[in-house]
């Protein structure tokens, strides 16, 4: 991995170095990395364009309040592993600051608390998993690359536009499940005390079903965020040489590929509903695995042989640690009577 580290303050007068950062730089112990700690504020525009030479980079810069934030990491470097970081002396709460890792689109995000003299660190994801919770800085850093390395090894799989057409069909009965269930999905996810700007940020709320349909597959559209599913928020897609390709202008979820794989290895399984909650008394899948990683299938596959014994049954249900669950059927009917409990959010992982 290469590595950049950009962190301590930048202004209009030159900056300032932090030894907090040196320190967290000194804990990386890849051999390929850049340290740039603190500076002038007008260089960051620089130092950003630089990212998308790095497989990793480190974006805790400090910047004056009364200046322009320069944190677009992502928007340079789509496929960077980024790990952003906020200070917090109980102005935030923690759904504040995952809101913020999402907006981001950071794969990690370090919150510093002052306590005393020291900072007590926290490590944690998008999701609200927590990698790292403590004062030492070494182990921190230690966690995160651990995270890290298994992230940069997920693999992913494209999908591409078609240029035919489609005319959309999809079961009413199933649009009324998935509309049932996606209340409860929110409630689990979303607190009255939440406000709107904070619901607004959070995806997935709703859940994101699929289901096999002769030789297609539909599935929800991509960046689904607070709204029921209806008809038209599902997207056609089918398998050609081993690529996935999508009918009409909306790109599918993220999920697809993993979605696809499962009908492959579940010969009797038509629909799937994935959540952010869990399924009370399903089996775990004990690894934390992010949605669209393709590693997620066997994971699924594995522990489906283990408690059921058989990929041939007509209806599952599995829960992922640290993400949600899945529910496979045969039929609509096979998808009822399931009951869904909240995660705990910030949800332990170490």
């Amino acid at each position: 991995m290469k590595i950049l580290v950009v962190g301590g303050t930048f202004d209009l007068n030159g900056g300032k170095s932090s030894g907090f950062i040196n320190k967290l730089f000194d804990a990386v112990e890849e051999k390929d990395k850049k340290l740039i700690n603190g500076g002038n504020y007008k260089d960051l525009d620089k130092i950003l364009s630089s990212v998308i030479n790095y497989s990793v980079v480190f974006w805790l810069a400090n910047v004056p309040n009364e200046l322009p934030k320069i944190r677009n990491v992502k928007e340079i470097a789509p496929n960077v592993i980024l790990v952003n970081s906020k200070r917090n002396d109980n102005k935030y709460t923690f759904k504040e600051l995952v809101k913020r890792t999402i907006l981001q689109k950071a794969n990690l995000s370090f919150e510093f608390k002052k306590e005393g003299d020291i900072f007590k660190i926290k490590v944690f994801d998008p999701l609200g998993s927590v990698w790292y919770q403590g004062f030492d800085i070494k182990k921190a850093v230690n966690q995160t690359m651990k995270r890290i390395d298994y992230l940069i090894n997920l693999t992913r799989v494209h999908t591409f536009k078609s240029d035919m057409s489609y005319k959309l069909y999809i079961e009413n009965s199933y649009l009324n499940l998935i509309k049932s269930y996606s209340k409860v999905f929110y409630k689990n996810i979303i607190s009255k005390d939440d406000s709107k700007e904070l619901i607004k940020t959070f995806r997935c709320t709703r859940g994101m079903p699929s289901c096999r349909y002769k030789d297609y597959f539909l599935v929800s559209k991509r960046k689904v965020k607070n709204k029921f599913l209806g008809k038209n928020d599902f997207v056609a897609v089918y398998i050609n040489n081993e690529k996935i390709f999508y009918y009409g202008d909306l790109k599918p979820s993220v999920d697809t590929p993993v979605h696809i794989k499962l009908y492959e290895k579940l010969p009797n399984i038509n629909y799937i509903i994935h959540s952010h909650c869990y399924v009370k008394d399903a089996p775990i899948v004990n690894e934390n695995i992010p949605c669209g990683a393709i590693e997620g299938v066997d994971k699924i596959i594995k522990i489906i042989l283990k408690n059921y014994k058989s990929l041939n049954l007509k209806k599952y249900a599995i829960n992922l640690k640290g993400h949600g669950s899945f529910i496979f059927g045969n039929v609509v009917e096979d998808l009822k009577g399931y009951k869904f409990i909240k995660r705990l959010v910030p949800e332990i992982m170490y």
